[in-house]
């Protein structure tokens, strides 16, 4: 509170008082300032005794925690050195054992590969290292050493001795590759044995083979036929099937006992089986690749009569000879049997034409005459000689004239025959006979034959045609037809229908029909139908009438069959696959999507009709109509048949677009029309319909 000060209004007494109660008060805060310098004196100093034992508690603890990590230290080194030593002895304990073990597998692969050495390498089971399990026949590309061997897993024992035994799909084929060598013949051989059967045995099939590799141990290309042949295909093998064996040989050139020629630039072989289908069993016994050239052992000739013979082959009588012979027919022409024999001869140089009588071999149908040019012919045309020369084949010239050269051929022996025969075969690039519908395991005869093989370097953009057909019409009236085909009936068909087939195309993503595998990537066309249609010289438009598909024909009957101008069934009629889309238009493609005509060419007709089926719940059929009526009206008609609830079903709606109407037949009397009201009929702004009972 405020003090009160002297003043001349108060009493002497009063200001003395005043004056008094002012000197207390500064008294009382003498005393109070006293007081409180003394209290911070003793906070000071208890505040400076505890400082200093706070000091001297945190030295002592500093000095016990620096005793205690030295002491934690030390154990810790003590700790980490014992276990350091310990994981040393175990690693060094570890590392011997791996190497013992290591040792002993060493010792082990060293001792079966010693016996390998002295297995019979014919048999899988007996000389597992010899073989080889790829996962397709592509894994067989490579030297013999790159290949895996078989697991020791997949050995087993038969009846026979050592197998390879395999559960499901799989190949096993030879680590070596043979060399097919000029002049030689070799033997190849096959055994397996069917342990399990699969669940669909007719569709399990175990294919014996060679896969071909050239010079250079490459893998040929182009699929079967070229990288490979398939020599075997054991289409129904079970169990009671027993023990199956195939046997066949093969070499470089066509000859007596050869039964497979090696593709053209094969050089080496390698055998495989491969085994398909996923839950059977199969014991691949041997798989052997031999060279038979001097199976036959003759008798010893005497040392006079070898002399006679070099004498004799000094003189080289046998070329002489032929040159003679052909100088003879005439005198700037020689005749060789094939084409490798002239490719393989010097030719004089007087000589200027050669005859071939055939390209393989002689009388293949190949041969021909050729003419000496002065540069290499075009691929295909000809060949070049030892000497150095070219040779292009001559055209016949009754091919290139007007006439018309008759081929005559009595055909095969048409009862039971079962291989592919050709009257005329023009093949570009050795297609295999082999990939040919049929591949010659059951008669197909054909006149004229054009094959051609694609090689897979090819990627320039080339378009090749195994035949072509060009027609060219400068007449103004007579028509050209590039492609035609004519089948035709020579006799009714007895005990069921004999089909005929005026063209039939066959296309597939593999290398031919018999391949149970295709390939990916592949635009597939049925038949493309390309039309280029050209204005005039002058640019003017033209009079060109265009049928894509034109369907007609000079009957006088249909018989009571099937006439169905386009008949679709699956793409996969054997395992239920269906097409995506049967007719298919591109945007901006026509003006007019579909269009049909009446259903004959009387007055009063209606239009043909779009019938729509479908399958009912119980499995019974429906269908419905859309048809356009002699007057106009767009005939709708669904299913009608007997039994059915839902009364609205079994009527017709009539669309009519003169006046905008509608027409409705519910109990199938005559259609009645369906009216609307007046303005506002159904509220404002709306009008009501008036649909007859």
């Amino acid at each position: 509170m405020a003090l009160l000060k002297p003043s001349l209004g108060s009493t002497p007494q009063d200001n003395i008082n005043r004056i008094g109660a002012a000197f207390d008060v500064v008294d009382g805060h003498s005393q109070a300032i006293a007081d409180e310098q003394t209290q911070r004196v003793a906070g000071i100093a208890a505040e400076a005794q505890a400082r200093v034992a706070g000091i001297a508690a945190e030295a002592q603890a500093r000095a016990a925690a620096v005793a205690a990590e030295g002491q934690a230290r030390d154990a810790a080194v003590q700790a980490e050195g014992a276990a350091r030593q310990q994981a040393i002895v175990n690693a060094v304990t570890a590392e011997g054992a791996a190497r013992a073990a290591g040792d002993n597998a060493l010792a082990a692969l060293i001792s079966r590969l010693r016996f390998d050495c002295v297995a019979d390498t014919d048999r899988v089971g007996d000389a597992g290292y010899a073989f080889s399990c790829p996962a397709s026949l592509a894994g067989l590309q490579g030297d013999s050493y790159t290949l895996p061997a078989l697991p020791a897993a997949m050995r087993a024992f038969g009846d026979n001795g050592s197998v390879a035994r395999l559960t499901g799909p799989g190949i096993i084929a030879t680590r070596k590759r043979i060399a097919v060598e000029p002049g030689r013949m070799y033997r190849a051989r096959w055994v397996a044995q069917r342990r399990a059967n699969a669940s669909d045995p007719s569709n399990d099939a175990v294919r014996f083979g060679i896969v071909w590799f050239d010079q250079a141990g490459n893998m040929l290309p182009s699929g079967a036929g070229s990288s490979y042949t398939a020599v075997a295909d054991l289409k129904k093998i079970t169990v009671s099937s027993g023990r199956i064996e195939r046997q066949t040989t093969i070499g470089r050139q066509a000859g007596a006992g050869t039964l497979i020629v090696a593709p053209r630039n094969a050089r080496f072989a390698r055998l495989f089986a491969h085994m398909f289908g996923a839950d059977s069993t199969t014991d691949i016994e041997v798989l052997a690749l031999d060279d038979v050239s001097n199976a036959t052992l003759l008798d010893p000739i005497s040392s006079d009569t070898i002399s006679r013979l070099t004498a004799v082959e000094s003189q080289n009588l046998a070329p002489r000879i032929a040159s003679l012979e052909s100088a003879v027919q005439n005198p700037l022409a020689l005749t060789f049997a094939s084409q490798g024999d002239a490719a393989s001869a010097t030719i004089p140089a007087q000589v200027t034409t050669l005859s071939l009588r055939g390209r393989s071999k002689a009388g293949d149908g190949r041969g021909g005459d050729y003419v000496r040019v002065a540069v290499a012919p075009p691929a295909g045309q000809g060949f070049r000689t030892q000497d150095g020369a070219y040779w292009q084949s001559i055209i016949p010239l009754d091919l290139a004239l007007a006439g018309q050269p008759t081929v005559a051929d009595g055909g095969p022996s048409w009862a039971g025959y079962n291989r592919i025969h050709d009257t005329f075969r023009v093949a570009i690039n050795d297609y295999p006979v082999e990939a040919q519908f049929g591949a010659n395991q059951f008669g197909i005869t054909e006149a004229i034959v054009g094959a051609v093989e694609i090689p897979a370097a090819s990627d320039a953009g080339n378009h090749a045609s195994g035949t072509a057909g060009y027609a060219r019409s400068s007449s103004i009236s007579q028509g050209g037809v590039g492609m035609f085909g004519g089948a035709f009936a020579g006799a009714s068909g007895v005990g069921g229908a004999v089909s005929l087939w005026g063209a039939n195309t066959l296309t597939s993503n593999c290398a031919h029909h018999t391949d149970p595998y295709g390939f990916t990537n592949i635009v597939a066309y049925g038949i493309e139908l390309d039309f280029n249609i050209r204005k005039q010289q002058d640019g003017s438009d033209v009079n060109v009438p265009l049928r894509g598909l034109y369907f007609i024909g000079d009957s006088n009957t249909n018989g009571l069959g099937i006439c169905n101008v386009i008949d679709v069934d699956q793409i996969g009629i054997n395992q239920n696959v269906p097409w995506k889309k049967v007719i298919y238009t591109s945007d901006g493609a026509a003006l007019l999507g579909f269009d049909l005509g009446a259903n004959s060419k009387a007055k009063g007709s209606g239009s043909q009709a779009i019938n729509l089926r479908s399958i009912s719940a119980d499995g019974s059929g429906r269908n419905g109509q859309i048809q356009v009526s002699p007057t106009g009206d767009l005939i709708l008609t669904p299913f009608s048949g007997a039994g059915l609830a839902v009364i609205d079903t079994g009527g017709k709606i009539a669309l009519q677009a003169a006046n905008g109407l509608f027409k409705i037949n519910l109990d199938g009397g005559v259609p009645r029309t369906v009216t609307y009201g007046a303005a506002d009929s159904a509220g404002s702004g709306f009008r009501a319909l008036r649909v007859p009972n």
